[in-house]
Order: structure tokens, then C-alpha cells, then sequence
């Protein structure tokens, strides 16, 4: 009952059971408990998740029942409320750690602005011989493109396409395109889409567009901004971009005919609407 109220994301019933079952004096199994941690970091409820994870301390032998699972959820409870601390002791604890532990730690660090950290235990994992992911990967290369490691990026992009022989989606190579671009790699991030084996989406144009325009490349930055109004003409957002790529350029006359196509579409600039897409959100 518990896993099916998780799964339609009703977690306020699966609490409401959790306190029928200690009214009850039942004892509630590790996969209970787990399923209570992941409600509560869907809620962002840390009180009530170190009050449960103390429960699990007092009440527990951890020699009794595997608890990766649940010390997992823990992990992922810390992380999802800041507490960097007590997400690394729940990993520490950790006996088999498993891809999903190491990533979840991984993803913990690199959310977090632990981007030094989050490659370091990558590499720690790999001497462990865990065989990482595309989430791991993911991970890693948003820390990468946070902080504007280009080489690891480049390294770790290509040990997940050659080494480890996992196709790359949507969010790698947007993270690829947000790190190589801000560092002014404007014609490798070109040929990163280029190689890509999906269809770029706005977000991938957006990265682009993005760092056109902060390395004042309006060639570039013109190919980015159209390719965002093919993929949704009607976006008022996209014109206006490529409205104000125009005038970075002194095209006025283009600015013009865009601002009069805009008029003809009836579309209306929101407010501070100068769009570009969210970059690289892992």
C-alpha cells in the first residue's frame, strides 16, 4: 500500500499510515521506513527526516537487514535538504555500496557547489571497480559546467561515450555545449551538436546562444537564436531574443521587422523578457 501511495505521489497518506502502524505497535520493515525517507525528501521535510532516521538508529541492527537501500534514501534526504554532513555520514555508512549510492553521492556533491569533491569520489569509485552511469556522468559533468572545467569534461565525456560505451542524451550534451561555450569553445560546442545523436532541443540552443553572446559572437549568436524560433515560431521569448541578438549587431533594420512580425503574431514581450533557456539542470 505504501509503495503504490509513493508511486501516485500521495505522501501524505503513506505518513498517515506510517502513524497507524506505530499506534499499532507494528514494527515497520526497512522497506517502510525507506519509503517514509523518500516522502519526506519529496516534502523537503528534514525535521520530520532526521526524527525518523533517528528511529531507525535506536530501533535497528543494521547486522538484521541489508539498509543500502535505506541508508540510499538517506543520502538522498541530506542532500535534497542541504546537510552535507549527515548525507556523507549516511554514505559512509553505507556497507555495499552500490551505482545508485555512489551516484546519489555523486549527484549530492555536484548539486551542492561540491564540484572538486564529486570528482573525487568518482575517481574513488572507479578504484572500487563500480561501473558508473549516465546519471553519474550526468552528475559530473554539471559540476563540470559549473565551475568551467573544460578538460575534465572533456575527459569524462568522452570515458562515458568510449570507455564505458553509454550513449549520451539531452542533458550531457547540453552540459558539454554550457562548459565548452563559457569557456569561449564556441566552435567545439558547435561540433558537439553537430555530432549528437538526438535532435537538439532549446536548451541546447539556448547554452549556445548564451555564450554567443557573453563572447560577442552575433554570427553565431544569429544561427543559435533562429534555430530556437524553428523550433517553436510562435514563442514570443524566442523573438525577442533574436530581436536583441539583432541590436547587439547594430541590425536595427532586422530589429524592426522582427518587432513588426512580433505585431502581425498579435505576441506581447512579457516583462525582463530577454529568453534563454535554463542550462544545465542536473
Amino acid at each position: 500500500m505504501i509503495w503504490a501511495f509513493i508511486h501516485h505521489r500521495q505522501f501524505l497518506k503513506v505518513i498517515n499510515v506510517f502513524g497507524r502502524m506505530m499506534d499499532s505497535s507494528l514494527i515497520p520493515t526497512t522497506d517502510v521506513l525507506q519509503g517514509l525517507v523518500i516522502c519526506y525528501t519529496e516534502l523537503g521535510a528534514l525535521r520530520l527526516g532526521k526524527a525518523t532516521h533517528g528511529h531507525i538508529i535506536r530501533n535497528n541492527n543494521p547486522a538484521d537487514f541489508d539498509s543500502s537501500a535505506l541508508e540510499t534514501s538517506l543520502v538522498k534526504l541530506y542532500a535534497r535538504c542541504g546537510n552535507i554532513h549527515l548525507e556523507e555520514r549516511c554514505f559512509n555508512n553505507i556497507l555495499l555500496k552500490d551505482i545508485v549510492s555512489w551516484s546519489s553521492m555523486i549527484e549530492a556533491y555536484s548539486s551542492h557547489g561540491y564540484d572538486r569533491e564529486a570528482l573525487a569520489l568518482f575517481h574513488q569509485m572507479l578504484e572500487e571497480e563500480v561501473r558508473p552511469n549516465g546519471v553519474t556522468f550526468l552528475s559530473l559533468l554539471s559540476a563540470c559546467s559549473h565551475t568551467g572545467l573544460v578538460s575534465e569534461a572533456r575527459e569524462l565525456f568522452d570515458c562515458m561515450t568510449r570507455k564505458c560505451s553509454i550513449a549520451p542524451e539531452l542533458g550531457h550534451y547540453t552540459c558539454m555545449v554550457d562548459v565548452l561555450g563559457r569557456s569561449g569553445n564556441l566552435e567545439e560546442a558547435v561540433q558537439v551538436i553537430s555530432d549528437m545523436n538526438v535532435k537538439p532541443d532549446a536548451r541546447i540552443w539556448g547554452a549556445l546562444l548564451a555564450s554567443c553572446r557573453t563572447h560577442s559572437n552575433s554570427k553565431l549568436a544569429h544561427f543559435a537564436a533562429q534555430k530556437l524560433m524553428e523550433l517553436e515560431p510562435n514563442n514570443v521569448g524566442y523573438h525577442v531574443v533574436l530581436s536583441n541578438v539583432q541590436a547587439d549587431g547594430g541590425k536595427w533594420g532586422e530589429v524592426e521587422n522582427i518587432r513588426n512580425t512580433m505585431v502581425e503574431m498579435d505576441m506581447r514581450k512579457s516583462p525582463a523578457c530577454s529568453f534563454v533557456p535554463e542550462i544545465c539542470n542536473s
